[in-house]
């Protein structure tokens, strides 16, 4: 026998992009449009991403490569292309 309960959760767990990404894109048209068009799985993971990570330099860093990413120049979050 096995007793299983099943409870609703609303607590929202939608995490939001840092506000520095958000700069580096609003700066970049051309990588904002891209970003804005990418399936939102891919959104969700370059956002948790940049979000998780700890010290000051290595979210610079990322935040400084997700434009070019975008724009096709170089590889992030594993990938050669948005």
């Amino acid at each position: 026998m096995i007793d299983l309960t099943i409870r609703f959760d609303p607590k929202e767990r939608t995490i939001k992009p840092r506000p520095k990404l958000l700069e580096a894109l609003h700066k970049d048209t051309h990588a904002q449009k891209i970003f804005d068009n990418l399936p939102p799985s891919l959104k969700k993971e370059i956002v948790r991403y940049i979000s998780f990570l700890k010290s000051d330099q290595s979210i610079q860093r990322n935040i400084d490569k997700a434009p070019g990413f975008l724009n096709g120049q170089n590889r992030f979050v594993g990938r050669d292309k948005p």
